[in-house]
């Protein structure tokens, strides 16, 4: 009990808590019985407690290892500060708390003795699954330690909110949770963010994440629904609903019962319809496909959205061909008279049938046809603020200035359609002035045209409103299929523009990333981009984990575009200055995974046959030198397997890894799994067998199995139920089969989920679970 110095109350509030129907007793705290591991981390939050300023978080284990975590502040304030972290760190997805306070049964001792020193600002969130006990309690001290960080206000060296704005979208790109919700919590402490904007950071963080049950859990969900969003926090809105209200109709084939699932739903969707924008998502699109189905005008608007999901090649095309099918039979009496009715109108009276159903797409175009006036340019600029794209809001705004100016006059002289007119102006950078046919307003609709202007205006304060609004709709493929587009972008990456435009790009890169690398797939064709992208990553003055994590994707997708050694261009070459170049800008102990993984790539495609890798092998070791008291046993473990395979182990002899201070070695025993089972599912065969090795090596008694499929099979599913312990490299993995792993678990299995994709990472879960 080092350190701590609880008062009488205090002894006694702990020794209750600690006490009758919790296993983590207070004696066995105190008198040094409990696991060193666990007591240290107990003593952290009892801290918290004692020190009684800030909010308490205690754990209570049942006898049957069920968890609840007691969550508790001392301040009206400080209790919806606690309610926001909780629900952005934790949320239902891994507990049940939805953001309701504790109701506490006040004949529980234990319960008793938190309603009387902290009700009624007390949460309690139970652990859903065992298999989520540990990634609860990490959680949990996340969110402590970025508390920590964040108490008082921000310090003058802060990051500038578009700077932290991008990290933010690396975050989300690269992955990691853990620090795209502790810059969220950064957003909320510097108060520079709109709660609505914050909200929307909030769903776009959850949806990158699949936690779609947290986002309808949000209390703020039914207000989300009727509040103009940008299209990235609808179709996460999108997907979250029919991930979780109408996927479980599509399992079943069950298009009867869906339909009228979501017809008893529709009141709730608010005005989540009226813009969809181009989506590209197959749930997502697959919710605008059952609204198109059961909507009056609806059947045209159909027929383009199964065409486009068709096209696009999503699976299951038979459930889309199915709703089509049962929406056809619905309408087919009635939709032959509406036909001959609208065959007559006219295009404004057509698109105003069209707005009245909230149907702003297809009025949009008919408006465009239309001869300008006063109320043609009101629909006009209601459609484009409801629909708030890019293209729709530069069709809108040349639309007006073009119109004669006594009927644009008459129009704007409607207050309502005057602040749809300058909120679309202000959001696009565009004036409110009159132009002639020559002079229309334009908007960049490609990314090529969006790094022009970038180049060519140097304080284009737009930019990034422009390039978040866009990049939803803006082409990719054409830059695949299209040589001359392609080499128009890359020219414009390389051209020179202004410090303040280069500080744009770099802002961009995150939104570079997620448009031609994904799903992080990478493809062959944009190699030459991918290079740009890699060398700008390791020129940024503030690079950081995630810029790092970002630049071994883009090495690994370089590296599978096929990259050429010619002489007179070494591709090879200049990837791997790129790479010494960033290490030497970051080198620090806390990234040495990323050396690791960076190396099992360079060995994995044979790079060393193709260029000299001794400048980075060098960097690596010397690093290694320079932090071996501080190097993890599963880095050392990776770090020797590797240089085994390159036949240099004779540049780690002086490197003793018996003198890591603080080293896991003393706690971990190589029997400690003797006779387990262990299942590793990753579709990289290469880091499969890696893994395999350095566990059997590090492990005495274990046997291993590996599984590479991309869906579920017999033997996924066997394994799934029998092994002792699963891996799912969750990094590098098929839903389809990760679903199959955890739905064939129990509760009381182990199942590791590592925190990177490397094989290292894969043994790294390991020796934490065994420790």
């Amino acid at each position: 009990m080092s350190g701590l110095n609880p008062d009488t109350d205090q002894l006694e509030f702990l020794r209750t808590f600690f006490g009758e129907g919790n296993t983590l007793r207070w004696n066995e705290f105190e008198n040094g019985g409990m696991n060193q591991n666990a007591a240290d981390l107990l003593a952290t939050l009892i801290r918290d407690y004692i020190d009684g300023e800030n909010a308490v978080t205690l754990p209570r284990v049942a006898e049957n290892g069920s968890t609840n975590w007691y969550c508790c502040a001392r301040t009206a304030r400080q209790s919806r500060m606690l309610r926001e972290q909780l629900g952005a760190f934790l949320g239902p997805t891994y507990t049940d708390f939805q953001g309701q306070r504790a109701t506490l049964d006040k004949s529980d001792p234990i319960e008793l003795a938190v309603a009387e020193q902290f009700q009624p600002y007390v949460f309690r969130l139970g652990v859903v699954k065992e298999e989520h006990r540990a990634t609860v309690r990490e959680r949990i001290f996340t969110m402590r330690s970025l508390r920590d960080k964040s108490s008082g206000r921000v310090s003058t060296q802060a990051k500038p909110i578009g700077r932290l704005l991008r990290d933010f979208e690396m975050a989300l790109f690269t992955g990691n949770e853990p620090n795209a919700w502790r810059i969220h919590e950064q957003f909320r402490a510097r108060g520079r963010l709109s709660s609505r904007n914050l909200l929307f950071l909030q769903v776009t963080a959850l949806a990158s994440f699949g936690h779609w049950e947290q986002i309808l859990a949000l209390p703020q969900h039914s207000s989300l629904m009727n509040v103009r969003r940008p299209l990235r926090v609808s179709h996460a809105l999108l997907k979250a609903g029919y991930e979780v209200n109408f996927k479980p109709f599509e399992k079943e084939n069950d298009v009867t019962g869906c339909v009228a699932a979501f017809v008893e739903r529709r009141q709730s969707f608010g005005t989540l319809f009226r813009s969809t924008g181009n989506v590209n998502d197959a749930s997502a699109l697959k919710a605008c496909i059952l609204n198109a189905a059961t909507s009056e005008s609806g059947h045209q608007r159909l027929k383009v959205l199964a065409e486009q999901y068709r096209n696009v090649g999503f699976e299951n095309f038979a459930w889309v061909e199915a709703i089509c099918k049962y929406a056809d039979e619905t309408w087919a009496a009635q939709q032959s008279q509406k036909d001959e009715s609208e065959s007559s109108e006219s295009f404004f009276d057509q698109a105003k049938h069209s707005c009245e159903q909230n149907d702003f797409v297809t009025a949009m175009p008919l408006l465009i046809q239309c001869e300008p006036n006063a109320e043609v340019i009101q629909q006009l600029l209601m459609c484009a603020f409801e629909l708030n794209e890019l293209e729709s809001t530069s069709q809108a705004i040349a639309f007006v200035q073009q119109a004669p100016s006594d009927q644009r006059d008459r129009a704007l002289a409607m207050r309502t359609a005057a602040q749809w007119y300058e909120t679309l102006c202000i959001e696009t950078g565009l004036q409110q002035s009159e132009t002639t046919a020559d002079e229309v307003a334009e908007l960049p609709v490609n990314w090529h045209q969006w790094l022009e202007r970038l180049n060519s205006t140097p304080d284009w304060a737009e930019a990034m409103d422009i390039l978040q609004a866009g990049q939803i709709s803006w082409d990719v493929d054409s830059y695949r299929t299209n040589a001359n587009e392609q080499q128009l972008l890359v020219d414009s990456l390389a051209a020179s523009r202004s410090q303040s435009a280069e500080a744009t790009l770099r802002l961009a890169m995150p939104n570079m990333l997620y448009a031609f690398i994904p799903d992080s797939n990478p493809i062959r064709e944009f190699k030459a981009l991918y290079l740009n992208f890699a060398l700008m990553l390791s020129l940024d003055d503030e690079i950081g984990a995630d810029d790092l994590t970002a630049l071994a994707i883009l090495t690994e997708a370089i590296l599978e575009s096929g990259p050429i050694a010619a002489a007179t261009k070494n591709e090879f070459a200049e990837m791997m200055e790129l790479l010494e170049t960033a290490w030497s800008r970051i080198e620090s102990s806390r990234h040495l995974d990323w050396t690791l993984s960076v190396l099992d790539l360079l060995i994995a495609y044979n790079v060393s046959n193709r260029t000299p890798i001794d400048g980075f092998i060098n960097a690596m070791v010397g690093s290694f030198r320079k932090w071996k008291g501080r190097v993890r046993l599963d880095q050392w473990d990776f770090l020797f397997h590797l240089f085994g395979e390159l036949g240099q182990t004779n540049l780690l002899t002086d490197i003793q890894q018996e003198e890591s201070a603080e080293s896991e070695a003393a706690t971990v025993d190589s029997k400690s799994l003797s006779g387990k089972s262990i299942a590793i599912y990753t579709l990289t065969k290469r880091i499969g067998r890696q893994a395999q090795q350095m566990i059997e090596k590090r492990f005495e008694g274990v046997k291993v199995q590996l599984l590479h499929v991309k869906a579920s099979t017999d033997r996924l599913v066997q394994l799934a139920q029998n092994a002792d312990i699963f891996i799912v490299n969750t990094w590098d993995a098929k839903h389809a089969a990760t679903g199959a792993v955890k739905k064939n678990r129990s509760s009381k299995q182990t199942t590791l989920m590592p925190d990177s994709k490397s094989a290292g990472s894969l043994l790294k879960a390991l020796v934490t679970h065994s420790i």
